[in-house]
């Protein structure tokens, strides 16, 4: 949900990264400048991020040798959830499609803290979608 002026948009949102091994997701917030550039709209934005995050870690595993030689790993994971927070910076392009309907994309780049994620703190995530414009 995004709350615009003339100059600047407010964006609330509710983030999720899934992957493999570990989840982050929860309530995202974020401000920047609209900036026109003929029917295209930029909007650079920085952004706060609180929430959950959830990791798996191959903490026991152990390696063995089969029959035949063959060498294995059999992973035993240990699961860690905590609290996180964290902050980011990103770039939204829109641009009109038909009436109040646009196409949208975006990259940012996050950086989270909270203990599941030792380690392995940064996402890059893009994304695309539509757009509704609703009100003036």
């Amino acid at each position: 949900i995004s709350l615009r002026r003339r100059r600047w948009a407010v964006e609330a949102s509710w983030l999720r990264v899934a992957r493999t091994l570990s989840t982050i997701q929860g309530g995202a917030i974020s401000v920047g400048p609209l900036l026109h550039l003929g029917p295209v709209l930029l909007l650079p934005a920085i952004s706060g991020f609180g929430g959950r995050a959830q990791a798996s870690r191959d903490s026991t595993g152990y390696d063995f040798v089969g029959a035949g030689g063959v060498i294995g790993h059999q992973p035993r994971y240990s699961y860690s959830s905590a609290g996180a927070a964290g902050g980011g910076v990103g770039l939204t392009v829109e641009a009109p499609l038909y009436r109040a309907i646009g196409i949208r994309a975006v990259a940012s780049q996050w950086f989270f803290s909270g203990a599941p994620l030792e380690g392995d703190r940064q996402r890059f995530l893009v994304g695309a979608g539509l757009s509704l414009r609703v009100g003036r």
